[in-house]
């Protein structure tokens, strides 16, 4: 019975190397794996683009002849999977450090490693230097990688020169290598085939036609342990010159990059964990170009740039799921995480323990609190170098980190609810980092990018999820209750209430400057109208004809329409608009000479409709009169319906085009993200982008996409989600709009409020330091008083009394005047109405003399027990001085009444009153409609009366028997009443 036996192709090494390397940075990956794997400390890889050769060298334990011949051209040898220490003395040379590193699991898998320089150019020379003294040696191996492509060609069939040295190699060492497979039957045999690929065999045939070996220069490399590739022909697919591409000097935007490029970047910046410090081991890529150290075009990832992100998130998830960690934020403060998380389902197991250790930037449309400068520089590194890695063993597991990859689905997530899953893998840096092989089941595959789908990988998924999810929910996303979105979002409605009031204040001033010169005509034509009217009534009355009542009626008619003007003039500021300094004063003036004009011609209106009424008795019956009140009451109503249609019009009108007008705002939003989609593109039709066999375009358009999809979520979409807010709480009173404007009145107040009481701090502080002065004299000089009393010349006796009398005087004047001083005595009397009064005429003599002040019996006859003399007349004198000015813009002659009972007091006068918007103000520090007044004199009264029991406050009703203007009531606060009781 015959026995077969399988044979194999050299064939298979070229299908096997298309097969499981995938790209340039994935075969330089695999050779770093292997560096490592020996023990190296450094690996320097130089692209000599004059001569199209690649350089990678290492300072590993190198290789001895017999690892060259038994190993490195085997494939799938066991040696991957054996304990290098122990071998047949191949580690006897290494240090402690490098010891310890061969006791762990190693990084590469398979033999891939030596695969990887068979996709990367058409030669390899290797170079590899073991051993110490006398037993150092050096072996050279030169590989053609065309020979594996010929489809009969059996492995022992390919000629591979090689020799071993004891001695550093020269060039003419390469040349006899050279030689001797320029030289091989094998070769010429195979350049003559002409069953086999024209192209592979023209270059064949030119490598060994040419002395490309001179270019090789063995002697820059020292003659130490270590291992050195020259790569000799690279690869036409530009992967490998890409790796080293000098971008140009006026780079401004990522866009520029191609994702080959942005792949060369991770193939050195993030092959070794950059974001960790490894006490364990120490490991250096150094690229170069001809010879000069590649100058990256920006700087890669550090541990400190964790600080200057929105959130680092740093979790340690144990074996069993437990998650336990820090979210801590731009400010410095943090928030403690943990979570155990859940159970994994059947076929998924834990992958192990690992950390999680991310920074997260917020776009500049969101809640980022990251400075512009350093968010603009940030935001760039993002574009080239962001993304989710996965490190094991300090190595990045490939492709995870590339921009282009999701593992843990963060991107499919967004696009379900892109508010909800917080978190896209193109705002982030860093990832998840696994301490060894040795403590995961995780399997990559070999020479190949990515994770075996295993029960490990699929749980690490689930909890990567799980975390994720849970931290958008709880902390970050739109779901979370974050106090910075809630604070922005007040912000945004704050911002635009400001502009919106400051708009409105603006308008206003312009309206107040205008309606000034327009209030002094007003004036001037309502003086000429009254004259006319009370000539006409005077008229009728002595006449008794009847003839001018018509007249009457249609001057007061005239006199009721000028009202109309006078109240249409600029009144109150709009509410939330606070005014300061000048503008103020200006239009406290206008608002006082506003209001006294109205009322006045109210009171002259009514006075006039009074009398014509009372001429009307004696020719109008009473139908006609009733048909007069009847037309009175549906003109005034009919007025306040004009008012009303005409302040609504604006609303009305919009609200006719609310509709289109929301779906023209929302139009304009999808315009705005689209046209970010189109700035990436630059022009990029379909066409261009199906027809890219790069694939360049495509990958400009997923930018582009992202780009639309980010600007949407950070921009468009909270400004619709604020258009809907104030549209469904428009007529609510929790508008935030509402609450805006009535918060920055609110805060103008108190600002106000606060000036005048630092201002008033400031006089108390000077008053207090000349009381205590004064204190100090007035001890001195009573003390020379009574000495002089004792000691003086009789005849002087009567000069010395008087003296000392006319100083009690002004001391008792001083102590009146000074509250501090008052306020230390602490002397209480008993204080009658009538004393009030006696004390008043002292004060206001012309006032009592002409009747305009005066007190009802039932005043003088009001008694008060322990009351503070001085302060209590204080307040009342600050009233009454206020009715005299404000009695003087009254109806007829001045009148002032104090009025009351044992249970209060009543000042009250025929001025045009306190106006209803007034009433909350009057009593505020600096508030005064008063010409020139500043505003403090009612609050120092109250404040006053307050500080000994009593209050003040203004009715809005006059009290009964008190004058129809303003009144002012001083009540014990045990009694104390007001409107709202």
């Amino acid at each position: 019975m015959a026995v077969a036996q399988f044979r194999s192709r050299a064939r298979v090494i070229d299908l096997l190397g298309r097969q499981q390397i995938s790209d340039a940075p994935t075969a330089c990956g695999e050779l770093f794996k292997n560096s490592l794997d020996a023990g190296a400390r450094h690996v320097w890889v130089d692209y000599q683009e004059e001569v199209d050769l690649l350089m990678v060298r290492d300072d590993g334990l190198g290789m001895r002849l017999v690892d060259v011949l038994d190993k490195w051209l085997v494939l799938a040898t066991e040696s991957r999977f054996q304990t290098r220490s122990v071998d047949d003395g191949w580690s006897k040379y290494a240090d402690e450090e490098q010891l310890k590193w061969l006791n762990l699991p190693s990084y590469g898998e398979k033999g891939i490693g030596r695969l990887s320089v068979s996709t990367l150019s058409r030669m390899t020379l290797l170079y590899s230097v073991w051993g110490q003294g006398q037993e150092k040696r050096a072996v050279l191996c030169l590989v053609h990688w065309h020979l594996f492509q010929h489809p009969t060609k059996l492995f022992e069939d390919l000629p591979i020169p090689y020799q071993e040295l004891k001695t550093q190699p020269t060039l003419e060492d390469i040349r006899k290598l050279w030689e001797e497979f320029r030289n091989s039957d094998s070769i010429k045999e195979l350049i003559s085939d002409s069953t086999w690929d024209q192209a592979l065999r023209s270059e064949l045939e030119s490598d060994v036609s040419n002395d490309t070996y001179k270019s090789i220069k063995l002697e820059t490399i020292p003659f130490e342990a270590g291992t050195t590739f020259f790569l000799i022909g690279i690869t036409k697919n530009g992967q490998v010159p890409d790796l080293f591409l000098k971008p140009s000097e006026d780079l401004k935007a990522h866009e520029d990059y191609t994702p080959d490029q942005l792949k060369s970047i991770h193939a050195f910046s993030t092959f070794w964990d950059p974001f960790h410090k490894h006490k364990s081991r120490q490991f250096k890529l150094i690229p170069a170009v001809s010879g000069t150290p590649l100058k990256k075009t920006f700087r890669f990832w550090q541990a400190s740039d964790f600080k200057d992100c929105d959130q680092h998130i740093r979790i340690h998830v144990s074996a069993e799921g437990f998650a336990k960690g820090t979210i801590t934020y731009y400010d410095g403060s943090s928030q403690e995480y943990s979570r155990q998380l859940k159970n994994l389902p059947a076929r998924s197991s834990s992958p192990g323990e690992f950390l999680i250790d991310i920074g997260y930037l917020e776009g500049r449309g969101g809640t980022s609190k990251v400075p512009d400068d350093i968010h603009t520089e940030m935001d760039r590194r993002l574009q080239h170098a962001g993304g989710f890695s996965i490190y094991i063993g300090n190595v990045r597991v490939q492709p995870y980190g590339s921009i282009d990859s999701d593992f843990a689905g963060f991107e499919t997530r967004r696009a379900k609810n892109a508010g909800r899953y917080y978190f896209s893998t193109l705002r982030m840096f860093g990832g998840v980092f696994f301490e060894s092989k040795a403590k995961t089941d995780l399997k990559e595959k070999a020479g190949r990018e990515g994770f075996v789908i295993n029960g490990a990988t699929r749980g690490l998924r689930l909890w990567l999820e799980d975390v994720f999810v849970d931290l958008a929910d709880s902390y970050l996303g739109r779901k979370a209750d974050r106090q910075d979105k809630k604070d922005l979002k007040r912000k945004r409605l704050e911002e635009a209430a400001k502009k919106r009031i400051e708009q409105e204040r603006t308008a206003y001033i312009k309206r107040v400057k205008d309606d000034k010169k327009r209030l002094a005509q007003l004036k001037e034509n309502i003086k000429k109208q009254v004259i006319r009217s009370r000539h006409l009534i005077a008229t009728e009355r002595n006449a008794g004809t009847g003839k001018t009542i018509e007249d009457i009626e249609t001057n007061i008619q005239l006199l009721r329409s000028q009202l109309r003007d006078l109240r249409g003039t600029a009144s109150e500021p709009p509410n939330g608009v606070a005014l300061q300094g000048d503008e103020l004063d200006s239009v406290e003036q206008y608002i006082t000479d506003r209001y006294n004009a109205i009322q006045n011609l109210t009171s002259e209106v009514e006075n006039l409709v009074r009398q014509s009424t009372q001429l009307q008795e004696r020719i109008l019956d009473k139908k006609r009169k009733k048909d007069s009140v009847s037309r009175r009451i549906e003109e005034a109503d009919l007025v306040i319906r004009k008012e009303v249609e005409q302040l609504i019009h604006p609303a009305l009108t919009k609200a006719e085009t609310l509709e289109s007008d929301i779906k023209s705002f929302a139009e304009q939003e999808i315009s705005k993200a689209t046209q970010a989609r189109m700035e990436h593109l630059l022009g990029l039709s379909p066409d261009d982008i199906v027809n890219d066999n790069s694939g360049a375009n495509m990958a400009k358009l997923e930018k582009a996409l992202n780009s639309q999809a980010a600007l949407f979520e950070e921009e468009c979409k909270p400004r619709l989600l604020q258009l809907v807010d104030d549209l469904v709480h428009l007529t609510d009173q929790s508008s935030a709009a509402v609450l805006a404007t009535s918060q920055a009145k609110e805060l103008q107040l108190l600002k106000e409020r606060h000036a005048y009481i630092v201002e008033m701090a400031q006089m108390g502080l000077i008053v207090e330091a000349a009381s205590h002065e004064y204190e100090k004299q007035v001890s001195n000089i009573r003390t020379v008083l009574k000495k002089l009393k004792t000691n003086i010349d009789p005849r002087f006796t009567v000069e010395i009394t008087s003296l000392s009398d006319s100083f009690d005087i002004i001391d008792h004047r001083i102590r009146l005047i000074d509250p501090l001083i008052r306020r230390r005595t602490g002397s209480v009397a008993q204080l009658t109405g009538q004393d009030i009064v006696e004390f008043l005429e002292q004060r206001f003599p012309d006032y009592f003399r002409d009747k305009t002040i005066s007190a009802t019996k039932a005043f003088c006859a009001v008694q008060f027990n322990n009351i503070k003399r001085a302060v209590f007349l204080g307040a009342i004198h600050n009233i009454v001085d206020n009715a005299i000015f404000w009695s003087s813009n009254g109806r007829g002659d001045r009148k002032i009444l104090l009025s009351g009972s044992d249970l209060y007091i009543v000042i009250s006068d025929n001025g045009p009153g306190v106006q209803k918007s007034d009433r909350d103000k009057i009593f505020e520090p600096g508030f005064s409609r008063r010409p020139y007044g500043r505003g403090l004199g009612l609050y120092i009264a109250r404040e006053a009366l307050r500080g000994i029991g009593f209050d003040l406050y203004t009715p809005s009703q006059p009290e009964l028997g008190a004058l129809e203007g303003a009144n002012f009531i001083i009540i014990p606060k045990s009694n104390s009443i007001t409107d709202e009781d």
